[in-house]
């Protein structure tokens, strides 16, 4: 047999490069002898905090099943801390906020892929966001509440990769249209009050 032509013929020798023969090659042999290379994409760590709730549960479920490393530590209320929890066959292990530094640096260190999934509580968002910049981690808040405009100044001003997610429970999205509704077509009748939204019951989102 002669040598190849790109074009999946065979070449009798001697017939220079436009005398290829009708026999076409096998096309498996014909893929595996023109395309050698092999593209690498680096595997992901994932750090879900708040694994105690059905959020972090989620998303650590989610994680398992698309064959990501899942990080065994979490950050939790200081009560938590020191508790393991058993999500999809893996220990986790709770850490309160006093170890979460050390912590996450460690963790950053041996994982540079890691990529952070917070769904704590609003109490812990400003914070955590502020340690997950300062560390350099890309992370995902998906815990609503906090300070939502200083927690967007805190990833401008870090260049951290980061999604925000919005507030997307229907009854707290409905209310909020009815008071932009209501400011439009009444304006100046709430003059003097202001509005405070507390997250009573749903802490783990």
């Amino acid at each position: 047999m002669g040598a190849k032509c790109l074009d999946g013929f065979t070449r009798k020798a001697g017939t220079g490069l436009g005398g290829c023969d009708t026999k076409p090659l096998k096309q498996s042999y014909y893929r595996s002898s023109t395309m050698s290379f092999v593209v690498k994409v680096p595997s992901l760590t994932v750090g879900v905090n708040g694994c105690t709730g059905k959020m972090g549960k989620a998303v650590i479920k989610a994680a398992d099943s698309a064959g990501l490393n899942i990080i065994p530590v979490s950050f939790g209320s200081e009560e938590e801390s020191g508790t393991i929890m058993e999500v999809c066959g893996k220990e986790i292990t709770v850490r309160g906020p006093s170890e979460r530094e050390s912590a996450l640096n460690s963790l950053f260190e041996v994982n540079p892929n890691l990529i952070v999934v917070d769904y704590t509580v609003p109490a812990a968002v400003n914070d955590n966001a502020e340690l997950y910049c300062r560390v350099g981690v890309p992370f995902v808040m998906g815990t609503t509440g906090g300070d939502r405009d200083l927690l967007h100044k805190t990833v401008e001003d870090s260049k951290v990769y980061a999604v925000i997610s919005p507030q997307m429970g229907k009854q707290v999205v409905a209310f909020l249209a009815a008071m932009e509704i209501m400011a439009e077509q009444f304006p100046g009748a709430f003059a003097g009050y202001s509005l405070q939204l507390h997250y009573y019951g749903c802490d783990r989102g």
